[in-house]
């Protein structure tokens, strides 16, 4: 009996130290699979550096007839590709042209007419502004205003370059002698057929311009 049971004993130690082996086994080769697979999930991959293309320098062909404008574009293509910009070229400097003022050049005659007085029928008495006696213009510009005043109708007209003249009731000025050799500008009368313009050098004014004469009359009157 006490054989069997060191036997017994004996044979347990065996299968617990067996069965202890084989788990230290089993835990061996579970850390080394776990050691494996750590070290392909954590080694990287080599990395492949870029790869460079050659840069072909471009040259013209010989004999070959060159564009400037396309050889400039090609090199500014050329230059845009590879990141540089090449500034543009400043354009050469231009003075302003000077403005031109062209001087004002006032108006040489400007005619203004105002009835002062109509002393009888056809008969009128006029205050005139605006008129520059040594221009011929100005008393061709008189002229064509008298003509419409009279509309066709035989009438005398008086020019005086005062806006209040002395009106008389004597015929045939109707203005004093004084006032016409002072302030009288001219005088325009119409017969119904043709018309003559006098300037007031006829009443003694001496001014400068004064001595004009014209009429329509191929005659003279």
């Amino acid at each position: 009996m006490k054989y069997t049971s060191i036997r017994l004993s004996i044979g347990s130690s065996l299968i617990i130290c067996l069965t202890i082996g084989a788990l230290m086994t089993s835990c061996s080769q579970k850390k080394e699979k776990q050691q494996e697979v750590t070290q392909q999930t954590t080694t990287p991959e080599p990395t492949q550096e870029p790869v460079q293309a050659p840069v072909q320098e471009i040259k013209p062909q010989t004999g070959a007839i060159t564009n400037p404008m396309a050889d400039s574009l090609s090199r500014q293509t050329l230059t845009n590709q590879g990141g540089i910009r090449t500034p543009p070229k400043a354009e050469p400097f231009r003075p302003k042209e000077p403005e031109v003022i062209v001087p004002y050049k006032p108006k040489i005659c400007d005619i203004n007419l105002k009835l002062i007085a109509s002393p009888q029928k056809g008969m009128q008495i006029y205050y005139v502004t605006g008129l520059v006696p040594g221009e011929f213009k100005c008393w061709v510009d008189m002229e064509n205003a008298s003509i419409k005043l009279c509309n066709g109708t035989p009438c005398l007209l008086y020019f005086v370059d005062t806006p209040n003249p002395k009106v008389t009731s004597t015929p045939p000025h109707f203005l004093d002698a004084a006032t016409l050799s002072k302030y009288g500008v001219g005088r325009f009368d119409y017969n119904g057929k043709n018309w003559e313009m006098k300037g007031a050098n006829m009443w003694g004014r001496k001014d400068k311009g004064y001595g004009y004469y014209n009429t329509d009359n191929a005659g003279g009157g």
